[in-house]
């Protein structure tokens, strides 16, 4: 699976893969703030991005929305403010 399926908000929309990949639970703003979400991120994040390696305020980005609600640590990746701004937004190369 290519990672425009794989990271479905980097390609047709996050709504119609979660749909196809069959997540089981809400998936959205709510899910973000919800308990689970918020113990499982302060657990799994070290405090270092894994794509720039720079200490910083991290977020956990998800590269495969199968497993919402029972991720396991390879469904998500650790990333800085900026690398993860620019992982939703980048275009691909011409």
């Amino acid at each position: 699976m290519d990672e425009e399926r794989t990271d479905p908000r980097n390609g047709d929309g996050w709504e119609e893969a979660v749909a196809e990949q069959g997540t089981p639970i809400p998936f959205g703003d709510e899910y973000f703030q919800s308990t689970h979400w918020l113990i499982l991120s302060a657990e799994w994040r070290t405090g270092y991005c894994a794509r720039c390696k720079q200490p910083a305020r991290t977020t956990l980005h998800h590269l495969t929305y199968a497993r919402v609600g029972r991720e396991r640590p390879e469904d998500v990746i650790e990333l800085c403010w900026i690398c993860h701004w620019l992982q939703h937004n980048r275009r691909p190369a011409a």
